[in-house]
């Protein structure tokens, strides 16, 4: 999957918890980066487009995501759709 010849990323938190809606929390020159949340307001993933290269330090950062009790040996990295698989 690209989005205008770019790969989108997604960093998935939790796939137990149910999807409730998409926050858009950055839009500008240097990409776009949404953050899926659940019904409780929790972070369950991280999707960014057109970033390029980046630590999950900054990608936290940049998405406005503070995840001190997430286990973030278990995270899971990729293009979106093997990210969702």
């Amino acid at each position: 999957m690209s989005f205008l010849g770019l790969t989108p990323l997604y960093v998935k938190f939790d796939g137990s918890r149910k999807f409730a809606k998409t926050q858009e929390v950055n839009c500008d020159k240097s990409g776009v980066i949404t953050v899926d949340l659940d019904l409780d307001g929790g972070v369950i993933g991280i999707e960014a487009i057109g970033i390029g290269e980046v630590t999950l330090n900054t990608l936290l950062q940049r998405a406005h995501v503070q995840a001190p009790d997430v286990d973030l040996s278990k995270a899971r990295f990729g293009a979106l759709e093997e990210a969702l698989a």
